[in-house]
């Protein structure tokens, strides 16, 4: 009677799609002839296929612990089933499992210290944990090319509410010094773009004609020619007076010209061979002196490349310049201090200097595109009834 029930439960399934084909067949026999097949891998293959002596052999020494154990070890494998599946979600449950009893063993062992470096207490109770911060976990781009520069500046002494004299007139020599460079590029603009009128150009060329033809068409006086011929002549004469020597005196100055010139020769040899002998002490010379010099360049380098403002947009950056307040304007006191400056233009200057963020200009407001105006029909009849003649 039961093997009837099962017959006509299983007839009741529907055979619409291949789910319900699936679901409502059965495969118990096909299942068991598969677990026989992969027993028969395990042990080696089927029994009825194997040789004698690859089933039994003979055991000479009796009582042997390791072999018994073997042998118990083979029996409890050949008898053991198929491990039975687990699902995937099933064994991501698991190894989440396992990752947060590492957490929660590494968290008890941690402790936690005041300020003196003694132990406060341990973090051992699963309610504590979530109160515990975390660190986040930060991208690697993050800090990349960012300079050394401090967020915050130390402003200048000569930049307090009350300086003393000498800091303040530095920072305003300092403020002169930026001003009279930002004028003088200035005028050297205006200078190159200013245009010349027509008067101006003939002025300028009468001008420049009459100073390079300047002593070009003089008449020379006889008279100062003649005293200057005469003058010359003194001095000719004084000099050959002079020049007049004795053969006696001639060769002296010969011998010890030849003499002096001797002793320089012997004393540029005797140079250059010491110099010859000493080489490679020069050698290592130069060689220390260009390997300070190439370290203390790079060291420049390194420290310049730390601290400088790279280009990373279309626009350069420029400083913000110095604020400074004039010696009429210092008050003394906080409470009668006027405010200089804008703080959100700080803040971003500083983000620009600091290469976070790239240097920009305030955008104008302006049209891309060429504006189309259209003329509407009922404006065009109003105009032609306008004027169109009364009757």
């Amino acid at each position: 009677m039961d093997k009837m029930a099962e017959q006509r439960k299983q007839k009741k399934g529907s055979k619409k799609s291949k789910k319900s084909w699936r679901k409502n067949t059965d495969i118990a026999d096909v299942e068991e002839h598969l677990k026989e097949l992969r027993r028969d891998d395990r042990t080696g293959g089927n029994v009825t296929q194997k040789n004698d002596q690859s089933i039994f052999y003979v055991d000479k020494k009796k009582n042997d612990p390791i072999k018994t154990g073997k042998t118990k070890q083979i029996e409890a494998g050949d008898e053991e089933e198929e491990e039975e599946y687990v699902p995937r979600k099933q064994k991501l449950m698991q190894k989440l499992k396992k990752e947060m009893q590492k957490e929660r063993d590494a968290a008890r062992k941690r402790k936690v210290q005041n300020i003196w470096g003694q132990e406060v207490m341990e973090i051992s109770n699963d309610f504590l944990e979530p109160t515990v911060k975390k660190p986040k976990v930060k991208p690697v781009t993050v800090g990349v090319g960012k300079s050394d520069i401090g967020a915050v500046s130390i402003p200048e002494p000569g930049a307090s509410y009350n300086p003393d004299y000498d800091s303040h007139q530095e920072l305003l020599e300092k403020a002169n010094a930026i001003e009279v460079k930002k004028t003088m590029e200035r005028e050297k603009l205006n200078r190159k773009v200013k245009s010349v009128s027509v008067k101006e150009l003939k002025k300028q060329s009468k001008l420049w004609l009459k100073e390079m033809s300047e002593g070009l068409f003089q008449e020379v006086d006889n008279t100062s020619a003649n005293s200057d011929e005469g003058e010359i002549t003194d001095v000719v004469k004084s000099n050959m007076s002079n020049k007049l020597k004795t053969l006696k005196t001639r060769r002296k100055a010969k011998t010890v010209k030849e003499e002096e010139r001797e002793r320089l020769k012997l004393k540029d040899v005797k140079k250059k061979l010491n110099d010859i002998n000493r080489i490679k002490t020069f050698k290592k010379e130069i060689r220390k002196v260009e390997q300070l010099s190439a370290t203390r360049q790079k060291k420049r380098v390194e420290e310049k490349m730390k601290t400088r403002t790279k280009r990373l947009g279309r626009h350069k950056y420029e400083d913000q310049g110095i604020t400074v307040q004039l010696s009429e304007d210092l008050t003394g006191s906080l409470r009668e201090l006027k405010p200089t400056g804008n703080l959100l233009e700080d803040r971003f200057k500083s983000l620009q200097k600091r290469n976070i963020i790239e240097a920009r200009k305030p955008v104008v407001p302006h049209r891309r595109y060429k504006k189309k105006t259209y003329e509407k029909r009922s404006y065009r009849t109003k105009t032609i009834k306008e004027f169109e003649p009364k009757t």
